[in-house]
């Protein structure tokens, strides 16, 4: 026998046990699936250990699924900046040297991973004796590896086939739609950002968000005055019967739409110049659980490269990244109930969740670009009813005359006074909820808990003098060229005007 063979057969069959594999997945498999054995690095006598060879053919198979050799020569973009006398560009092999990324990976001792990298090369080595140096080959000593660059094309397609079953063939019980938001947002409780911490976040009470910004634009004295005199019911949610269709909303759903900042709200409502905006501030009283969309933007991937869904899962983490984006591209106003059936369909979906349960999404602002917006699903967009003495009610001014002057000029002021005798003290009292509680079935009314108080002295009122808009300018180039021209498009040439 060639004593070479000899020698590799001797070290596939070294035992090595789970205690000198700290890899956190690794580890217990090999104490579940292992055989009791000396092993061969730490002398232990009866620890449960694999061969080095068992482990070599799981780490084959994770560098096949997950890393790529890099070449270990410079490219000819490369080389020529190299032979460029005045760069003094210097080349480095891309990627973590064999040896250091399975000490890393694995968690071991440098001699457990010169042993895997022994066996592993002889694998790829297909030299004979005599035969010359043709380079490296895979799990070479002298090679390099880093991470494969991810492949989206099936999430893509995955979501696109959403879309467009949505838009074109079913908008209710489509379980092709449905598989595809299971698969997507799998586990989301344990989804960690690198910047925001955890996917799934609490607001409320102490803590980062503990209140909202809803605004509301009138065009009408009329509107504005009403929406003064009882403002609890106008500026909160509206009752399902008058909600339209928005973004994370489909028609008829009544949900609240709010900012983390006043600015942000007023960017929303998009609105024309001699219009009125009432602002107001809503405290949230319990704590709420939101998915904060902003989180998936850099989602981390923290599973072990060793478990065999690593792949797949690694991919999705991949997806997940793009869809903030996705989500949160704007829509013009002629195209919004077509091209808000995804987002519509993915709240719909994330407000049944029940593990974890969410009462609603945070998503960065498409109009303000900075701020940060809130949907608050149905089931926690109850506001409190007002506090308010018994037999009273609000009444609202939006003008003061001055005698001085004979003129009239703006004043906002909201009082109570005595309701008029007969009047529903209840109703006087009520929520937005309960006072259009006829328009919904009475349980729902009663059954959800109030999420929200308007804070009454946050009220303000923004007088639309002018709108900023802010713009990206691309300059058009015009040019004529004969009939049949072969020229590129957009191109200039003498012949041009």
């Amino acid at each position: 026998m060639d004593p070479e063979c000899a020698d590799q057969g001797e070290l596939s069959e070294k035992l090595i046990c789970h205690g000198c594999v700290g890899e956190a997945y690794l580890s217990p498999v090999i104490f579940r699936e292992g055989r009791s054995g000396p092993c061969s690095y730490c002398s232990d006598q009866e620890a449960v250990c694999i061969t080095i060879f068992d482990l070599a053919n799981r780490v084959e198979k994770t560098f096949s699924e997950h890393y790529s050799r890099t070449s270990d020569g410079p490219d000819d973009y490369q080389y020529a900046m190299l032979r460029d006398r005045e760069s003094d560009y210097d080349w480095e092999r891309d990627g973590e040297p064999i040896h250091d990324l399975l000490c890393g990976l694995l968690v071991v001792e440098m001699d457990v991973a010169s042993d895997m990298v022994e066996v592993l090369a002889d694998r790829f080595d297909c030299r004979g004796p005599g035969d010359p140096d043709e380079g490296e080959s895979e799990f070479s000593p002298t090679s390099n590896y880093e991470l494969n660059s991810l492949s989206l094309g099936f999430w893509n397609q995955k979501w696109e086939r959403l879309e467009d079953a949505l838009k074109n063939e079913s908008r209710f019980f489509n379980r092709e739609v449905l598989e595809v938001l299971k698969s997507v947002f799998a586990d989301l409780h344990d989804v960690r950002s690198r910047s925001h911490g955890l996917a799934v976040v609490t607001v409320g009470p102490d803590t980062f968000l503990p209140a909202l910004f809803r605004a509301r634009e009138f065009q009408s004295e009329d509107g504005l005055q009403a929406a003064l005199s009882d403002p609890v019911r106008e500026l909160g949610p509206p009752p399902g019967k008058f909600a339209r269709a928005g973004r994370m909303n489909a028609s008829g759903i009544s949900v609240f739409y709010g900012a983390e900042q006043p600015q942000a709200a007023l960017s929303e409502v998009r609105p024309v110049v001699g219009s009125n905006v009432v602002v107001a501030k809503f405290s949230i009283v319990r704590p709420l659980s939101l998915l904060d969309l902003r989180a998936l933007e850099t989602v981390v991937f923290t599973r072990s490269v060793f478990d065999p869904i690593s792949a797949d899962e690694r991919v999705r983490m991949g997806f997940l990244r793009t869809l903030t984006k996705r989500l949160t591209v704007p829509v013009m106003p002629g195209a919004q109930d077509r091209e808000y059936l995804t987002t519509q369909a993915v709240a719909d979906y994330l407000s049944g969740f029940t593990e974890p349960q969410l009462d609603g999404i945070l998503f960065p602002s498409v109009q303000n670009g900075s701020g940060v917006n809130v949907v608050l699903f149905h089931k926690a967009s109850r506001v409190e009813p007002l506090d308010k003495p018994e037999g009273t009610e609000l009444c609202a001014s939006i003008k003061e005359y001055d005698y001085e002057s004979g003129s009239e000029y703006d004043w906002y002021q909201i009082s109570l006074r005595a309701a008029p005798e007969g009047n529903d003290e209840r109703s006087a009292n009520a929520s937005s909820s309960d006072i259009h509680s006829f328009l919904i079935p009475q349980h729902e009314a009663t059954e959800r808990r109030p999420a929200l108080r308007l804070e009454m002295n946050s009220i303000d009122v923004h007088k639309v003098d002018a709108v900023k808009v802010k713009t990206t300018p691309n300059s058009v180039y015009v040019s004529f060229r004969k009939p049949n021209s072969s020229q590129c498009k957009g191109s200039m040439t003498s012949d041009d005007f």
